[in-house]
């Protein structure tokens, strides 16, 4: 007979692993700009009263899962998370440098649990002969599998902004072109979303240690 699982790791018949239970940060700078911060084992959050500038640094968790949408779960991440109830307008500036020796994804994300989210923004990795290569990400993933996904493959800027909204039942993500707020084509996501959800900024480590640094979060809610 097996032996009882071990510390806090959970099996699922789905093979998922249920992520570790992380520390709360209570930074009211924080909290006031961004949303509530949650800081995983071994990650950091840094905050910037100056600059009022985020910085979240990540590294894989041991029990992170090495593939599948389980692989692109923010709940492995650093973040910071806002309630939100229906429809919402979310948007943040990022600056991604160059690192070494890793594989990073970093931006914004909209959560309705374990199975049913979407992350959009931008993927840097480096090492064995890559050299800061950058890529756009968006990912949907309804009832635990991916149901929209695009990615491409860039050099720079490693300054960048992203959007996120939903009306009704649709998520649709925008990059900042050219000062222009510009949909990511073929990637809006419509499915019958819960209502409540949390939406904030991530940065998920699947390699290395990586980093990024978060200004201008802004969520707009509609007038009740």
């Amino acid at each position: 007979m097996r032996n009882a699982a071990i510390g806090l790791l959970i099996v699922f018949a789905s093979l998922a692993v249920a992520a570790p239970v992380p520390k709360q940060l209570t930074d009211e700078n924080v909290v006031k700009l961004f949303g509530t911060p949650t800081q995983p084992k071994d990650c950091s959050i840094s905050f910037d009263k100056a600059e009022k500038a985020l910085t979240l640094t990540a590294v894989p968790s041991p029990d992170q899962p090495k593939e599948g949408v389980g692989e692109y779960d923010v709940l492995w991440s650093p973040r910071t998370g806002r309630e939100v109830d229906g429809d919402f307008d979310v948007t943040v500036s990022i600056t991604l440098p160059d690192q070494s020796d890793t594989s990073v994804t970093v931006g914004l994300y909209a959560s309705y649990g374990e199975k049913d989210y979407v992350i959009l923004g931008r993927t840097l990795e480096s090492g064995g002969g890559v050299m800061n290569r950058r890529g756009n990400t968006v990912k949907s993933v309804i009832t635990g599998k991916v149901w929209n996904s695009q990615g491409g493959k860039l050099i720079g800027p490693d300054e960048f902004g992203v959007r996120l909204t939903r009306k009704g039942k649709t998520i649709t993500p925008y990059r900042l072109i050219d000062g222009k707020w510009e949909t990511i084509v073929a990637t809006a996501t419509t499915h019958d979303w819960p209502g409540k959800g949390t939406v904030g900024v991530y940065v998920l480590a699947s390699k290395g240690e990586g980093t990024a640094t978060f200004r201008e979060f802004k969520l707009t809610l509609p007038e009740k």
